[in-house]
């Protein structure tokens, strides 16, 4: 088999060897990458093989590889530990791998279709380290603590972060380097211009062989001090300073009984250290370790903008008082291998004078990010950077704000680009243009039979004007606000129906049967009650596309409604049409409030009575308000009573573009020519 005809179809083969990795134990295909590299990179003296097997043989240009393809020994987990023992006097760290692997079989098949597909490559650096990179992605969920935090980092976020940097030579840190990703990313950067040495440690041994893998595949040796351990209890680089410190620390992880506290009080230099979460831990020894004029760039949760937690909301405040905060960008979900969290990335400096901050959300560049950064965006954001630190960039738009610290401080100090950016809008334009869709759309259900009722509903909208009055409210001045019923699982099953979030999200109305049911007594069923007009909400969702969507009760009933949800309970009724309620929460206008109001969210979106109360409400005229409403909720009783009508896709169509007609368009474009009544 040669490289020439493997060529042809290399995903193919890249993708058998990387899945027959997975079928040994994780180290073995992570040693075999190594010693296919080495055996060709470093080549060894002839008298360090001494195995029977190779000396009947010629021992002309025998490596550590053809030990494993001869199988030097009676199977080969043997001739794995003899190749790892030929190197280890070279890479003393191999010595892991051997005391790990000496007592363990591998599967004979496996390990020799994988040998053989290996040795029909050349021990190309590039091909070996990513088949490295492949590897790491898909295991990572099993391999290293992917489920407490500690995340593989892919080469877009290192490139794009990195870039960032600016480095121009000198010394390089990541304090929690695990697979080593970030420094070897970096440093490849840095070496278009200049050279770079770097630092690092690990936080235990399998944190370690992976590292020193990932290393040696990439041609690099850096300093990861005497021993694998955690940095925060036990500096490994106590006494030193650097020019640029780039780290992806372990996400939210407890610094209780760590001893964190009790390490070295000096480094915390805001009071004391959280107790709770490591997370402003790792950025104040970040800190203490970066030289006057460094720069520093460090991945975080998203909650390290927006916690208000008093010792994380005291620390933030603190080092954006302080000067250190230079600039927070917020990245979208997906982007990490073997979890959807999304994360923000921190540019820090030693403290000093600044009285302002650039904030970058990522998630609203164009075109948008989704399963990795691509380099088109990555420039988008070093050219907002540049300018920002030119002096060349000021103002704010959708995609950035340079906020001032006293905005900062008006705002406790929240980071999340939202509250600073310039909120999205609708396009005019689109919708304006969507308005003969509508049209097209009245006329094909025309020719459906639908039945009388739903016919004179589609009928009414064909050609009809918008509302020319509307009304903006605070939601809080419409309803009063409830929390729902908390129960353990073991009372879920039986008993009350109960409203969930997964029937909220998916109908504009209560349906009139519930799936779930919930045990609940006389008084838990009375003060978690929903009755006509309710509007019952999810605080919590896994996206912020489904955040906060609404679903409305037109009548009392029975049920109860779980923890994750908010009962909006009509403060007057002849405010606000119920029915008329459930259009305006699907609409886009009520969408953008929402985007407006919520902080950036961590691994779920969620939103609170303090950011309800930003949220507006804008309604017409009580006669437009019947109309949009009852034809909605006619709408809903058609498919309820016809579910397995042919023409439901029709309706749905219908029922999103009146939304976006006679709500969310009307909204738009009065906002945008001298406002709405009660502003």
């Amino acid at each position: 088999m040669s490289w020439q005809i493997l060529t042809a179809d290399l995903q193919k083969a890249r993708h058998r060897i990387v899945q027959l990795g997975m079928r040994l134990e994780k180290d073995v295909f992570m040693i075999l990458l190594l010693i296919r590299y080495l055996s060709e990179t470093y080549p060894l003296p002839l008298h360090q093989f001494t195995f029977e097997e190779i000396v009947d043989k010629s021992t002309i240009g025998i490596t550590p590889w053809d030990l494993l393809e001869r199988k030097a020994g009676d199977s080969y987990a043997t001739a794995l530990v003899n190749a790892m023992t030929i190197l280890e006097p070279k890479f003393p760290f191999v010595r892991v791998f051997i005391d790990e692997n000496k007592h363990h079989e591998v599967d004979e098949s496996t390990m020799q279709e994988l040998i053989d597909l290996l040795s029909a490559f050349p021990a190309d650096q590039a091909f070996l380290s990513s088949l490295f990179e492949d590897f790491m992605c898909k295991e990572l969920p099993v391999f290293s603590k992917a489920t407490s935090g500690d995340f593989y980092t892919p080469r877009e976020i290192v490139r794009c972060i990195g870039t960032l940097l600016d480095m121009k030579g000198g010394t390089l840190y990541d304090p929690c380097c695990g697979s080593g990703a970030m420094l070897i990313g970096a440093a490849q950067i840095a070496s278009q211009h200049s050279d770079l040495t770097c630092y690092g440690q690990t936080q235990d041994v399998n944190d370690y062989k992976v590292c020193c893998v990932n290393f040696v595949l990439h041609g690099l040796a850096p300093n990861l001090g005497n021993q694998s351990t955690n940095t925060l209890t036990s500096d490994q680089h106590m006494d030193q300073i650097f020019d640029y410190i780039l780290a992806n620390p372990p996400f939210n992880l407890s610094n209780e009984n760590e001893g964190y506290t009790n390490f070295m009080d000096q480094k915390w230099h805001h009071d004391s250290s959280p107790k709770r979460s490591g997370n402003f831990a790792w950025v104040q020894h970040i800190l203490r370790h970066l030289k006057e004029n460094g720069r520093a760039a460090v991945l975080l949760p998203n909650r390290t903008l927006t916690s208000r937690r008093n010792y994380e909301n005291h620390i933030r405040k603190q080092l954006i008082c302080d000067g250190a905060v230079e600039a927070i960008i917020t990245f979208p979900a997906g982007l990490f291998c073997g979890t959807k969290i999304p994360f923000c990335a921190w540019l820090l400096n030693r403290p000093q004078k600044r009285s302002k901050i650039l904030i970058i959300d990522a998630t609203r560049l164009e075109p948008k990010i989704e399963k990795a950064i691509t380099a088109e965006s990555s420039k988008k954001i070093e050219k907002l950077v540049n300018g920002y630190r030119e002096g060349t960039l000021r103002g704010r738009t959708e995609e950035y704000a340079v906020v001032d610290l006293e905005e900062l401080a008006q705002k406790d100090y929240i980071l999340s680009p939202n509250w600073f950016t310039v909120p999205r809008s609708v396009n005019l334009t689109t919708m304006r243009a969507n308005s003969e869709h509508l049209n097209a759309c009245i006329k094909e259900l025309q020719m459906l039979f639908v039945g009388k009722e739903i016919f004179s509903h589609i009928k009414q909208w064909e050609r009809a004007d918008m509302a020319s009055v509307w009304a903006k409210v605070a939601l809080l001045d419409l309803y009063k606000v409830f929390g729902g019923l908390a129960k353990s699982k073991e009372s879920f099953g039986q008993g009350r129906p109960a409203l969930d979030m997964k029937t909220i999200i998916r109908h504009p109305f209560i349906p009139d049967n519930l799936s779930l049911y919930v045990q609940a007594t006389e008084a838990e069923a009375q003060k978690h009650s929903i009755k006509c007009g309710d509007v019952l909400l999810n605080r919590t969702s896994e996206t912020i596309e489904e955040l906060a969507c609404c679903c409305v009760s037109t009548k009392d009933t029975e049920a109860v409604y779980t923890s994750f949800t908010k009962r909006l309970r009509p403060i007057c009724k002849q405010t606000i049409y119920p029915l008329y309620a459930a259009g305006y929460f699907q609409s886009k206008a009520y969408r953008l409030e929402i985007e407006r109001a919520s902080t950036v969210f961590t691994t779920r979106a969620s939103i609170d009575n303090a950011e309800l109360s930003r949220v507006s409400v804008y309604y017409p005229d009580w006669n437009m308000q019947y109309k949009i409403g009852d034809t909605l909720f006619a709408f809903f009783q058609y498919r309820q009573n016809n579910p397995d009508a042919g023409h439901h896709t029709l309706l749905t169509e219908f029922e999103r573009l009146l939304i976006e007609q006679y709500i969310s368009y009307p909204i738009a474009y009065f906002l945008d020519n001298g406002g709405l009544a009660g502003e």
